[in-house]
């Protein structure tokens, strides 16, 4: 894969996300979502081009998105809102499933969107670059209709 097709994806993902505006109206959430996203597949581009193996340029980009995360809550809490990480998500996901569009401004539901789309940042990285360049095609299409039957499963 090129870098033109890395940058696709970064493209791709801020697309995807500026879609989200009418879920939220806070802006800074839609930013931290962009900033995690380049942060993810910019961590997974270094690893590959320093020849790491995949599950360290995996664990790095894992360790990437928590940093992400954990800056999210910092910087409007302060470290005390880094302790409470686990409860500002869970606030967030509850705020998520019970309030209405668009969502007022809020660090869980920041916290939350950071965290799914930088995941999914991390997994289409992973899947479409990564391990198609290692060759293990036969790996992305069993992981990925796998993936599939699980979300068809759970929804249908």
């Amino acid at each position: 894969m090129v870098d033109e097709d890395r940058l696709a994806i970064v493209v791709a993902f801020a697309l995807l996300v500026q879609g989200w505006g009418p879920v939220t109206a806070d802006g800074a959430a839609l930013l931290a979502c962009v900033a995690a996203v380049a942060a993810v597949v910019g961590t997974g581009l270094a690893a590959r081009l320093l020849r790491l193996p995949v599950a360290a340029g995996l664990g790095l980009q894992a360790a990437v998105l928590v940093g992400c995360a954990v800056a999210t809550v910092w910087l409007p809490l302060g470290p005390a809102g880094v302790l409470r990480l686990r409860e500002v998500l869970s606030e967030g996901i509850l705020a998520i499933r019970t309030g209405s569009a668009p969502l007022a401004p809020d660090t869980g539901v920041t916290l939350a969107l950071v965290v799914l789309v930088g995941g999914l940042a991390l997994f289409t990285d992973l899947l479409a670059i990564t391990l198609e360049l290692a060759g293990d095609l036969r790996l992305v299409e069993h992981v990925g209709r796998d993936f599939l039957g699980l979300v068809l499963g759970a929804h249908g």
